[in-house]
């Protein structure tokens, strides 16, 4: 149905995984200045490489990028970046959820349809918005402090070290809401800015493949399709997942579930390059782990965007080498 049109959607394709690299860097300590753009690209997409193919949703990468950026950030920050980062999904679901109020609003087919989506957005945005709002109470220190309390000796022999990384985390998590607040509400802008280009390529997709509705169409689609990436990330790639609840969801609001299977595939497309583009990069990390070899780091001072994110007196000749 769509033939060699489907070259059109690699423009929004390649613009959407530009603001997510965008986001992930400004989620950085001092917005990730210190690292090369090429090289976070790479860290980024390979981890997209594994978030793809391992049944732990959008936090399968974090092991292989905590292995190259500690080359310039401590792991709490690390850690702290990356609790950022699902903390923007999560509040753009509110975004998300206007598609559906508004369907619902002009009565678009099967109103129960866009109340479904609807709720399913406000539910799955309200973990982000429980945890903004507890992140100033010391929220991770108090659970290191719990696991410390367990009558297991393991965990008590690391009860002090846990907490004071937990207190580290903490400190990261908190200056989304305090003297980092214009970095996480940047990380939040490019984050609407990808979903809104989303919205813009499920439409182009609506109109190739002849599908009506057009922009309330795709508005409803993007609700669906997020609410089914966070609620099934236990499930690689939601293969097969995705499809089948896309022709239910369609027949669900009204229109042709053979539509709803056709549009889901189509956006496969995507899928299918970034899951080329992201294990060519994976296939370059050995590369970059040994060009970029951990350091040993101290935290940067709380609103000192420009602080060193690390302690170059352990930089040896060889890191300077590659510099």
């Amino acid at each position: 149905r769509i033939g060699w049109r489907w070259l059109l959607l690699l423009s929004p394709w390649s613009t959407i995984a530009r603001m997510t690299i965008l986001a992930y860097r400004a989620a950085r300590p001092g917005r990730g200045k210190a690292i090369p753009f090429l090289t976070l690209l790479q860290v980024e997409r390979a981890g997209s490489a594994l978030n793809a193919i391992l049944p732990l949703g959008n936090h399968g990468s974090q092991v292989i990028k905590l292995s190259v950026l500690r080359h310039w950030f401590p792991s709490a920050g690390i850690a702290g970046a990356a609790v950022w980062c699902t903390l923007g999904t999560g509040l753009n679901n509110l975004y998300a959820s206007v598609g559906p109020a508004i369907a619902w609003a002009l009565d678009f087919h099967n109103p129960l349809a866009a109340q479904l989506l609807l709720l399913s957005c406000i539910l799955t945005a309200l973990p982000s918005v429980i945890i903004i709002s507890l992140v100033r109470h010391g929220m991770s220190a108090r659970v290191s402090r719990i696991l410390g309390a367990l009558p297991l000796s393991f965990v008590r022999r690391r009860k002090d070290r846990a907490l004071a990384w937990a207190q580290k985390l903490d400190t990261h998590l908190a200056s989304a809401v305090g003297d980092r607040r214009r970095d996480f509400l940047r990380l939040l802008g490019f984050r609407m800015l990808g979903q809104t280009i989303r919205i813009g390529e499920i439409l182009l997709a609506v109109t190739l493949l002849g599908i009506e509705g057009g922009l309330l169409t795709a508005v409803l689609f993007n609700a669906m399709r997020r609410a089914v990436t966070q609620l099934l990330g236990f499930i690689p790639g939601r293969i097969g997942a995705l499809e089948a609840i896309s022709l239910l969801t369609f027949e669900g609001i009204g229109l042709d579930g053979a539509d709803g299977l056709a549009l889901a595939l189509t956006l496969r497309f995507g899928f299918l390059v970034n899951l080329l583009v992201s294990h060519g990069a994976l296939a370059r990390m050995p590369h970059l782990v040994e060009r970029y070899p951990a350091r040993s780091h101290s935290i940067p001072r709380q609103g000192d965007e420009d602080a060193e994110p690390c302690d170059r007196s352990t930089t040896s000749k060889g890191h300077i080498d590659h510099a």
